[in-house]
């Protein structure tokens, strides 16, 4: 959890290489520890991919996705960022990333 959180702080920043190199130290360090929590894995793969896509490495982004998919197959952003790669190659313009705090994220009804 605390890597995806310092991944997060990374891409508010725009520093998306640094993101990329802090998820795969994680994968690199402590993969012993990851093979046991799909959970785990497949959160880091998911931000790990969304570094890929920040920085055009599109393929290696949908891998990422698609493999987090294999630990939590119904995950609807992993499948929402894949069907935004396929744009992507199909000419749409890429979105801005914008950062959403907890409370813009809880709206009143």
């Amino acid at each position: 959890m605390l890597v995806t959180e310092k991944g997060m702080a990374l891409t508010a920043l725009k520093r998306h290489a640094d993101a990329l190199a802090l998820y795969d130290g994680a994968f690199a360090h402590f993969s012993t520890l990851l093979i046991s929590d799909d959970l785990s894995k497949a959160r880091l793969m998911r931000s790990r991919g969304f570094s890929l896509i920040e920085l055009g490495r599109l393929d290696e982004a949908e891998e990422s996705y698609r493999a987090s998919l294999e630990a939590e197959p119904d995950h609807a952003g992993a499948k929402h960022e894949l069907d935004y790669i396929a744009k992507l190659r199909a000419g749409a313009q890429a979105m801005d990333v914008k950062i959403v705090t907890g409370a813009e994220a809880v709206k009143p009804q």
